[in-house]
């Protein structure tokens, strides 16, 4: 029996897409009755905060932040926004995380993810690239960010230096992977995301064994075709697999693994209006809709990442949590520039311009991520305690060649519309060393008391010790950092707090002038 639920073909006007969404499909067998039967009647109903649809996408499920575990979303002192499942899906959000950033008023979108395969925002006037992949920061910037594993997005605004170890202090964006579910899901997905750039993907998951205690989620998507901008084409292929064990109530382990080859033909140049008595022209003068680089120009991605989560509750007091995270980057870049001159022509600049059979890898990324904590939860008199030690850290190493092949520069350009011009002949060249180019170590000490006094008042109340470590230039600074809230709750759904929070970030490198 083949089982097609909810088919929906949707145009949406001015942003020419279309997409078929095949929402079940399912293969199975079935016995023939001997005799008409009558079957008990099913009622299903969705939990109160799970952030469907119907429930207008509100949730009060967060995952653990930082070290605290097991609070609702109305019982924590920061600022944090969830967007649900649903959410994700019916924005069809199913492969950038354009589309989810564009839709939060606490955020602007800085840079999509197809120009560099970089998505960039601001949060709270501080420009962010990376993200977290639970509760673990990932690439260190931010390639690779998927949306096709991703079972929710959490959006927590401001410092969080306690929590998270050095993050940017603007806020951050933590992905949060699907897990397997106890009724078999098989769900495909087909859609467009303008011009002829379709994309195919499937959502499988279940249990191994009758018992629930083995369980597997798998996903994967192959998006190819020209998109909305002529003479631009992206490439994609994605698959992912996440398997969770709970042998017991008190013990669970979680594994994922995830691959993703991204891979653009044509993209968008950026422009520069630096130069002297430039005048800056009008974005309407620009047609949007054709690539203003070369369109043998190749940008391609390739990402790896592997986690895993361990949860024992060794008794009714004590529990320990382990996290690992580990991602690998790959990337072979021509980013064109468009430099505007004073008489309104413009140069055009093409780097990186390769021999056939060469190597043409720009950098790779490794990153290192850990996290355990140990919960002791106990009593003084009526006060509730659950103290929690913890340990973060990351490693995170650039390795790049010493050389570059050569660039092309095209002069003295007519902007009224784009020039194409053959691809030149590629240079030939001894790249030199292949060495790191960027070598650093965090590491975080902290211990946290999360205190319930009554139904009304809980406190959180922690601090941590954090280094970072440039390990080529041979710099180490440390700081503390608190983390001090007071939680007053005058009736169950309303809830009041005052948070004092600092946070540390590692700086960059300001220009010599």
């Amino acid at each position: 029996m083949i089982t097609l639920k909810d088919i929906n073909h949707t145009l949406k006007p001015n942003k020419y897409y279309l997409c078929l969404c095949v929402t079940s499909l399912s293969l199975c067998t079935s016995s023939i009755f001997a005799e008409q039967q009558t079957l008990a009647t099913l009622s299903f109903k969705a939990t109160e905060d799970s952030g469907t649809a119907e429930q207008g996408y509100k949730t009060n499920q967060v995952s653990n932040i930082g070290p605290w575990q097991g609070r609702k979303l109305q019982d924590l002192p920061y600022s944090i926004q969830v967007y649900s499942q649903d959410l994700i899906k019916n924005v069809q959000a199913n492969s950038s995380t354009d589309e989810i950033y564009r839709m939060n008023p606490l955020m602007q979108l800085h840079t999509p993810q197809y120009a560099n395969d970089q998505p960039m925002v601001f949060l709270r006037g501080f420009r962010v690239a990376t993200s977290f992949r639970d509760g673990l920061l990932g690439d260190q910037f931010g390639h690779g960010t998927t949306i096709e594993d991703t079972e929710k997005v959490e959006f927590f605004n401001g410092l969080s230096g306690f929590l998270y170890g050095p993050a940017n202090v603007g806020g951050l964006t933590n992905f949060i992977s699907k897990r397997s579910t106890i009724e078999p899901l098989n769900e495909i997905t087909l859609g467009s995301t303008g011009g002829k750039n379709w994309y195919i993907g499937g959502d499988f998951s279940g249990k191994f064994d009758e018992e629930n205690k083995f369980g597997y989620r798998l996903n994967a998507l192959k998006q190819d075709g020209e998109t909305q901008i002529k003479n631009q084409n992206i490439d994609k292929k994605f698959i992912s697999l996440a398997l969770d064990w709970q042998p017991t109530d008190q013990l669970s382990l979680q594994i994922d693994a995830m691959y993703r080859d991204f891979n653009i033909d044509g993209k968008s140049a950026d422009w520069d209006f630096s130069g002297k008595n430039v005048q800056r022209i009008s974005a309407k003068s620009l047609r949007n809709d054709m690539s203003w680089s070369q369109d043998w120009t190749n940008s391609e991605y390739k990402t790896e990442r592997y986690g895993a989560h361990l949860n024992w509750q060794a008794n009714d007091q004590l529990t320990l949590r382990m996290n690992y995270l580990e991602s690998q980057s790959d990337r072979a870049t021509q980013l064109g520039v468009n430099r505007v001159n004073a008489d309104g022509t413009y140069n055009q600049t093409i780097p990186r311009i390769y021999a056939n059979g060469m190597n043409r890898r720009t950098s790779q990324q490794f990153d290192k991520r850990t996290s355990t904590y140990l919960d002791y939860q106990f009593n003084t008199a009526s006060i509730v305690h659950k103290l929690t030690f913890g340990y973060q850290t990351a490693n995170t190493t650039q390795k790049r060649f010493k050389k570059d092949a050569k660039e092309i520069i095209y002069e003295n350009l007519n902007i009224s519309s784009p020039n194409y011009f053959p691809k030149p002949e590629g240079e030939m060249l001894d790249r030199g060393d292949y060495k790191s180019s960027a070598d650093t170590k965090t590491e975080s000490w902290l211990v946290g008391d999360d205190v319930t006094f009554n139904d009304q008042w809980s406190a959180l109340i922690g601090g941590a010790y954090v280094k970072i470590k440039n390990k080529l230039k041979e710099t180490e600074q440390s700081a503390f950092t608190p983390n001090l809230s007071i939680i007053y709750k005058p009736q169950d759904n309303i809830t009041t707090y005052a948070t004092y929070i600092e946070s540390l970030e590692n700086g960059g490198i300001a220009a010599i002038m």
